[in-house]
């Protein structure tokens, strides 16, 4: 049983199913590597008497505790093994003046950035982007997030090679 806060990863030709078990709704994120083929789906034939298992690498990264980011936002971040140079945080913005932080950019890190939910106001683009966008910034390139609504703005970046604070860079 996969709960929230786990990471899963299958391994390629791995049999799997992700069924809901609950009452509400169920939000995950998949990261595919090499990128999602739909031609590379094949049905797996299940023996509904005897079933069938399978097993997966999974590696415990527990469910974080939130956290205050240096931008003023609050995020859960996810640690996961070195091979993947790569990091992935779920965080929230609050409207609120006294915690922004001037715009920065990272030397080495990208950023994909996805709007969870909420509108927010990408200083370096002027531009505004609403819950279901998803935003690209390169190395080396300025930004800064404006919530733009009185309740908290919630954001997903995974970002290559992994966040480190000692690449952030200050304009």
């Amino acid at each position: 049983m996969v709960t929230a806060g786990s990471v899963i990863v299958l391994e390629k030709g791995r049999s799997h199913k992700l069924v809901n078990l609950g009452a509400g709704i169920m939000e995950h994120l998949v990261i595919v590597s090499p990128p999602f083929d739909p031609d590379d789906v094949h049905e797996v034939k299940v023996d509904l008497i005897s079933g069938f298992s399978y097993q997966t690498k999974n590696f415990p990264v527990g469910f974080p505790e939130p956290e205050d980011c240096f931008d003023g936002a609050r995020i859960l971040s996810y640690s996961l093994p070195p091979e993947f140079d790569l990091s992935i945080a779920f965080g929230w913005v609050r409207n609120d003046p006294a915690c922004r932080k001037k715009p920065h950019y990272h030397k080495e890190t990208r950023e994909w950035v996805y709007v969870i939910n909420g509108d927010v106001f990408l200083e370096s683009w002027g531009m505004s982007f609403e819950a279901g966008s998803w935003l690209s910034i390169t190395a080396g390139e300025e930004h800064g997030f404006t919530n733009l609504q009185p309740e908290a703005l919630c954001l997903v970046a995974i970002c290559s090679p992994k966040f480190s604070m000692e690449d952030v860079r200050y304009l």
